[in-house]
């Protein structure tokens, strides 16, 4: 596992279709930075669909948004143990990533600046570390939605026979 440093901000689509894909679930965040855009989301996610029946989705109770939800950590088991540490430096804002998360704001209600966070400050909901094929989000709602996200657009590629996702 790498230490998480290219992390992908993203959140709900307002009205996914029922069989919604990872693409019709969430929308991604710009990120202002070209790593974000030359081809790592896709091998991430080929990653991910191809490898998802070994993937564990865990809620870490001691981290809960201001809508009271808990977190939920969706990772491959071989590293999930591994990534969990990583959420605190998250919240406490003290491991350099690529770009913002702006992830500590939904814990504490307070931005960078410790001013009350405005709804804008709130509409990031899951963030995807592409190196680590990781996401995390809050809500076990969200998360089982993103695991069928996954599965859906693997059974999608499946159908097309495009090699590699499944």
């Amino acid at each position: 596992m790498k230490k998480p440093y290219m992390i992908q901000r993203m959140y709900f689509k307002e009205d996914p279709p029922n069989d919604f894909s990872f693409d019709g679930l969430l929308q991604m965040d710009y990120m202002g930075s070209a790593e974000f855009e030359f081809g790592a989301l896709p091998q991430s996610l080929k990653i991910m669909c191809k490898n998802i029946d070994d993937y564990n989705m865990i809620m870490l109770k001691e981290y809960i948004n201001q809508s009271n939800q808990r977190l939920c950590l969706i990772a491959h088991k071989d590293i999930i143990d591994e990534y969990i540490p990583f959420i605190e430096l998250f919240k406490e804002d003290k491991i350099y990533t690529k770009e913002r998360l702006e992830f500590q704001v939904h814990i504490t209600g307070k931005d960078l600046f410790n001013r009350p966070a405005k709804q804008s400050d709130l509409k990031i909901k899951a963030w995807w570390d592409i190196e680590n094929h990781v996401i995390f989000t809050f809500g076990k709602s969200n998360a089982n939605n993103i695991i069928k996200a996954i599965k859906n657009t693997r059974e999608k590629k499946k159908s097309q026979n495009q090699e590699g996702w499944f």
